[in-house]
């Protein structure tokens, strides 16, 4: 609870306490104690503008806690099967657990309920035990996802409130089959078979999806993301399937480590020995001067007399050199200003970062994955 330092009135309190905005009451630690303060200010007869004592603003101040952090409880009504769709990775195998699963239930269900309607199957699971449990793991997925657009295509007469709910199939004209919600459109006159006629859809957030669409782009040969959405939507349809198919594309490992590029950072600027006029790999002169002063003579010859000089070609190089030099820096030098390549600042490699290490003696899917250990900056900080 703000109060004003200077004008603790009875009014200023309330309107602080007043501020204070909790339906839930995840607030009700600090809103207590204020409630109190608001009783025994009534209470005290103090008028709405009269000052309060200091005394008693003190006590209050140090009464009050200051909550770094509070700890609220949330429950979680999760069903089961969530638990087993997130305990694998692999859309496969998903369903093998599934199909396992159904036939487990199958038996207890003929054992201790007396089923006689039913068939206990043994030995290896079928293609058939596999499909099945496809058709009802995605029923699940549907009956949580589009609980509301399935209700209402059960009832009938209820397509039209599609419309007004603002359901996301309203432009696919969903129909049930088998209690499937499929894809009615418009290619019912077309040749194809049922299953591609009326895909089955699909939620574009959901991990069964990513199961599925992994599936397809592993089994596809790691295509592109055209591809893969044109092979998913033989048999489902994927809302926002653009979306949904380039973000299992893009954070797919093997297709990362085929695309990667070697790393570029804006290209630095350019060193000493590329601005100076003294060429870094000449040799240089071992000269008395240098052993006495233990440093480069600079002294500077240009104002002799012209009659010390050497010859007369000597000048005529000196002058040479120096418009040359003059040149180079008014005409060529300012011309290094731009950079041609690499003009964007890319993020630092940083410690921990998993790289692909670039070899020049193997394929490029063969080469090595390797975490950053350090990071040595260069004088740009880049």
């Amino acid at each position: 609870v703000n109060i004003p330092e200077r004008t603790v009135t009875r009014r200023s309190i309330f309107s602080s306490i007043a501020s204070l905005y909790d339906p839930p009451g995840l607030l009700a630690p600090v809103i207590l104690p204020a409630k109190q303060l608001l009783q025994r200010l009534c209470k005290s007869g103090l008028e709405w503008n009269e000052f309060w004592p200091t005394t008693k603003i003190e006590c209050i101040t140090t009464q009050l806690e200051l909550k770094e952090s509070v700890g609220v409880h949330l429950v979680v009504d999760e069903h089961g099967m969530h638990q087993l769709i997130s305990y694998y990775s692999d859309w496969k195998r998903l369903l093998k657990a599934l199909a396992w699963l159904s036939r487990h239930k199958c038996y207890l269900l003929m054992t201790y309920c007396g089923r006689t309607d039913m068939t206990l199957r043994l030995g290896l699971l079928n293609v058939e035990e596999i499909d099945l449990a496809c058709i009802d793991l995605i029923r699940f997925v549907q009956s949580r996802v589009f609980e509301k657009e399935v209700r209402m295509l059960q009832s009938s007469g209820s397509k039209s409130k599609m419309k007004a709910i603002g359901s996301p199939l309203r432009k696919l004209n969903p129909i049930l089959i088998d209690g499937l919600l499929c894809v009615g459109g418009r290619l019912q006159g077309t040749a194809w078979c049922e299953t591609r006629k009326h895909p089955i859809i699909l939620p574009s957030k959901h991990l069964v999806t990513d199961l599925i669409l992994q599936h397809y782009h592993k089994t596809e040969g790691h295509v592109g993301s055209t591809q893969v959405m044109a092979t998913v939507r033989e048999r489902f349809w994927v809302l926002r399937g653009g979306t949904a198919v380039r973000r299992i594309v893009g954070n797919c490992i093997h297709c990362q480590r085929r695309n990667a590029r070697p790393a570029q950072q804006l290209m630095a600027p350019l060193p000493l020995v590329r601005v100076g006029d003294a060429d870094s790999e000449d040799l240089e002169v071992l000269t008395p001067a240098k052993l006495l002063l233990l440093r480069e003579n600079v002294t500077n010859f240009s104002d002799l007399p012209l009659s010390n000089k050497y010859s007369r070609r000597w000048q005529q190089a000196s002058y040479l050199a120096k418009v040359f030099w003059k040149r180079w820096s008014r005409e060529y030098f300012s011309l290094l200003q731009q950079r041609h390549k690499w003009t964007k600042l890319e993020r630092n490699l940083r410690e921990g970062d998993l790289v692909v290490i670039c070899s020049d003696f193997r394929e490029k899917d063969k080469w090595p994955l390797g975490l950053v250990q350090r990071a040595i900056l260069g004088k740009d900080g880049q």
